[in-house]
């Protein structure tokens, strides 16, 4: 890795502890509750962590077993393609939890986003546009990138998706998490163009949060 890519993981892990120390002091001096300070601040910090990653990473190029970039028809349809891919990938892993570990299909993770954005639904800024560009950027096109150059597929998708599924901290849920990364990361090189996992991440998590709300009206 070079500095670039060291330091937008490092400012993607400073954006993610601030919040120890800025929630508590939001909740303090602010009319905000417990739930607003900390959708609040989650939207400021992982902005400060998208507007800084993106500028770096425009200098950032790939080489070695990666390919030619797609012509933009392409990347059109592998967009849409990953959506259906991803949500398919989804829904297996969601049957073999389900049906042979017996694991309830409601993510605690999930509840706890959803509880906050109903509160406050600037959060959903959080969930499908600023997590998943910070998530594609870091977990495919930096960590990915590097594992794919010595490793195969399979094994550079694996390793950098379960670093991905560790860090949800959804720990029953781990196997959905890392089916999806995996799927990010077909996406990646099959294109050659980050944004492709980039947007199919943002549309999945926008359906998730449309979906949600629309039960519970």
């Amino acid at each position: 890795m070079n500095r670039k890519e060291v330091t937008i993981i490092l400012v993607y892990v400073l954006a993610q502890l601030s919040s120890f120390i800025g929630v508590p002091l939001l909740f303090k001096y602010s009319t905000f509750s417990s739930i607003e300070s900390i959708a609040y601040w989650t939207v400021f910090s992982m902005s400060v962590a998208a507007i800084v990653s993106l500028s770096l990473s425009r200098s950032l190029t790939s080489g070695g077993k990666m390919g030619k970039p797609v012509p933009f028809k392409e990347t059109i349809f592998w967009i849409v393609f990953g959506v259906f891919l991803a949500y398919f990938a989804q829904i297996i892993a969601a049957v073999i939890e389900q049906n042979i570990f017996h694991i309830p299909a409601e993510s605690e993770n999930t509840k706890e986003i959803l509880k906050v954005a109903t509160e406050a639904p600037i959060f959903m800024f959080v969930g499908i546009v600023l997590a998943p560009f910070l998530e594609e950027l870091i977990f495919r096109r930096i960590i990915f990138y590097h594992l794919y150059q010595k490793f195969p597929f399979l094994v550079a998708a694996i390793i950098s998706s379960f670093i991905f599924a560790i860090l949800h901290v959804d720990f029953s849920h781990i196997l959905v998490y890392l089916v999806m990364g995996i799927v990010f990361s077909f996406l990646y090189v099959k294109t050659n163009r980050i944004i492709v996992p980039i947007i199919a991440h943002m549309l999945m998590n926008g359906t998730v949060f449309y979906l949600a709300f629309a039960v519970h009206q």
